[in-house]
């Protein structure tokens, strides 16, 4: 009998038949480095058919943004045309339902380019390969109904500048580097064409220069320039201030033993600091005791990522999160929220969308059609930055009908213009949630992709008109949302076999805050310390003022991994211990991870205020910490203290760790804190 399931971490054996197909097949899937392999087995990306014991068929998928990737999907050869692959292709769109549909890269000269549309793909576009022949790849899209087919997405389009040292380039360029080099060649492989460029760096260019052998420096040289990859550089007076100033302040972090065992770390810590400043998205290196040194050195210096070209492969979803989403760097960077008066209204010309032939007296008219409702349904928030430019506005007006709409929701272009859109959307949800709208309706017509790919990375639909959102909120049943889908939608969004503890997590998520109350997630006491309770939310209040920009959708909680068992996705139920001995506030859990403390500071700091020292001081006996990854954070109006949650279940006395409580008495506790 054919099974199809998800590939466990701990199934060793199952995997090296993963790795043995795909070495079998590799000229035709692409080069993905075993450790690769084993990142995605780790995440639960790796799908795998077996006939038995046998494996027969597998798939790797990623989850950019709210999408599925598929990186590959192989069958074994004498059971290929059975229906095999249909099969996984359906399970993968069984398991991730709220998705817009699957993307893919094939070949146009591979047999496999001719199969996807019996799959049901249908074809996108072709553009050249980096094969030597120059190979058009066809991009192939099964849509599940989210979205409509022939729409991009820009931040999915828009490739992230990895800058890569002198090993690594020449891995990729000589052909005497040995099995290591792997690695790094498959930071070329076609199927990442559309997903990274990489570039070289002005102090590795000049390193290579200074190689005295002439045929190897020649050669380098010749295949950097022919290779047309374009040079990062700290080319401005100002940036160059910058980089010696970072410089200085992250050797000064580097113990001198460690210096003089490993002199080569200056020039390491240099390359990694021009392409900062040059604003790479990450910088890549094979070197081991570079990469532990510079990760502790260089926080809070520089968030960009740092990793071997596996790790950033394995990462690539995190990577782009990290490119597009880093409130943290909203964080002391003067960046503030208010009201738009009628004084200021000229300040909003930053926000014109030229580009789309807008005119600024569309944006006026606009402006002041919200302006006329202020006070009565209407409200204006704009976002300036450190100099006082206005970067961002929502401006929105609450209709007689329950309908929230949204004239002008806009960012000005920046590096932070994909954070300050998520916060935006983010707040103009609790905006819905204060005034009890039903609907959230975007009517600018003039949003930018920015802010576009934002709303349907947060759920909301494209609707006659702009882009919608459904608010249902409360404590619901099963039958009831079923109910509320049918009314709304006009078909059940929502069938009973769906009724996962996944598929709840999903629901809830899409529809914040919305809560099942008769679902199967887990329900967790969370304890944490007023300081830390700070650092992740700050003040209690901080929904409707200048703190909200850094009141994060998405954040992480680190803890002692020991004696500690709790699984996502979840529910937390903060409890903020001494002196407040209350509970505070509920969020979605959306992840848990266990691994070494620089590794997940790593991975979470463009979301997390905590540095690493203070992520390191909660690693447990075995040296790890834990990470909890949440969002949706609804802060409690009316903190509930420890007394009457005695009252409610004696059971929710806290302890030292996280411990799994009743749902009733949780929703008892939440009833009662968001008054």
């Amino acid at each position: 009998m054919i099974r199809i399931n998800i590939l466990e971490p701990y199934q060793d054996a199952l995997l090296r038949q993963v790795v043995q197909l795909g070495d079998r097949n590799r000229r035709t899937l692409g080069l993905l480095p075993r450790g690769a392999y084993e990142e995605y087995a780790k995440s639960g990306k790796i799908i795998v058919a077996l006939d038995g014991d046998k494996l027969i068929g597998y798939a790797v998928t990623d989850l950019p943004l709210n999408r599925i990737r598929l990186v590959q999907l192989c069958v074994d050869e004498s059971i290929r045309r059975t229906g095999i692959a249909k099969k996984v292709i359906d399970y993968i769109a069984a398991l991730h339902p709220g998705r817009e549909g699957i993307q893919l890269r094939c070949r146009r000269d591979w047999p496999a380019n001719e199969y996807w549309e019996s799959l049901g793909f249908v074809a996108r576009s072709n553009q050249p390969g980096r094969s030597k022949s120059g190979e058009q790849l066809t991009t192939w899209w099964m849509d599940f109904g989210k979205d409509d087919l022939f729409t991009t997405d820009s931040d999915l389009n828009r490739r992230l500048v990895v800058a890569i040292d002198t090993n690594v380039f020449r891995d990729i360029v000589q052909n005497d580097r040995g099995e290591g080099a792997i690695e790094s060649r498959a930071l070329e492989d076609e199927w990442l064409d559309d997903q990274i460029e990489l570039r070289l760096i002005a102090s590795s260019v000049n390193e290579m220069n200074r190689i005295p052998e002439a045929s190897i420096r020649e050669s380098l040289l010749s295949s950097a320039h022919s290779r047309n990859y374009e040079i990062l550089a700290a080319s401005s007076p100002e940036d160059r201030v910058q980089l010696e100033d970072q410089l200085q302040k992250l050797m000064s972090r580097i113990p001198n033993d460690v210096i003089e065992h490993d002199p080569s770390l200056k020039n390491d810590a240099r390359l990694f600091l021009e392409a900062s400043v040059a604003q790479a998205d990450a910088f890549v290196t094979r070197d081991a005791a570079a990469l532990r040194t510079l990760t502790r050195a260089a926080d809070g210096i520089s968030t960009i990522w740092l990793s071997t070209p596996t790790d950033l492969i394995v990462h690539l979803d995190e990577l782009r999160d990290n490119a597009n989403y880093s409130p943290t760097s909203l964080k002391n960077s003067g960046y503030t929220t208010s009201e738009l008066s009628s004084k200021e209204e000229d300040d909003i010309r930053p926000l014109l969308n030229s580009a789309e032939g807008e005119r600024l007296t569309e944006l006026r008219t606009r402006t002041r059609r919200v302006g006329a409702r202020v006070g009565a349904g209407g409200e204006r928030r704009i976002i300036r930055n450190g100099e006082g430019q206005v970067v961002g506005a929502a401006f929105a007006i609450h209709k007689p009908d329950g309908e929230l709409r949204v004239d002008v929701l806009r960012v000005a272009h920046s590096r932070l213009d994909k954070t300050l859109a998520i916060q935006l959307i983010h707040i103009l949800r609790t905006w819905a949630i204060r005034v009890n709208a039903s609907t959230l309706m975007v009517t600018d017509t003039r949003i930018g992709d920015v802010v576009r790919s934002a709303l349907l990375e947060m759920g909301y639909e494209r609707a006659p008109g702009g882009y919608r959102a459904r608010v249902f909120k409360g404590q619901r049943t099963w039958s009831e949302c079923i109910d509320w889908f049918e009314r709304e939608e006009g078909s059940p969004a929502i069938e009973d076999g769906e009724k996962s503890i996944q598929r709840a997590a999903s629901v809830e998520k899409s529809q914040w805050p919305l809560k099942i109350v008769d679902s199967l997630i887990p329900c967790y006491l969370v304890p944490i310390r007023p300081r830390l309770a700070d650092a992740l939310f700050g003040c209690r209040d901080a929904l409707f003022n200048d703190d909200e920009l850094l009141l994060s959708w998405e954040q992480v909680y680190y803890r002692s991994s020991h004696g500690c068992r709790i699984s996502a996705p979840g529910r937390i139920l903060w409890y903020s211990s001494t002196p407040a001995k209350e509970a505070l506030g509920v969020s979605h859990l959306e992840d848990v991870l266990v691994g070494n403390p620089k590794v997940l500071h790593r991975r979470f700091q463009r979301i997390s205020p905590l540095d690493l020292q203070a992520v390191e001081s909660q690693f447990g006996p075995d040296g790890r910490v834990m990470a909890l990854k949440f969002c949706d954070t609804e802060l409690f109006s009316k903190p509930v203290p420890l007394p009457r949650l005695r009252q409610i279940d004696p059971k929710l006395e806290p302890l030292q760790s996280p411990r799994r409580v009743d749902p009733g008495s949780f929703f008892a506790v939440y009833g009662e804190g968001i008054v």
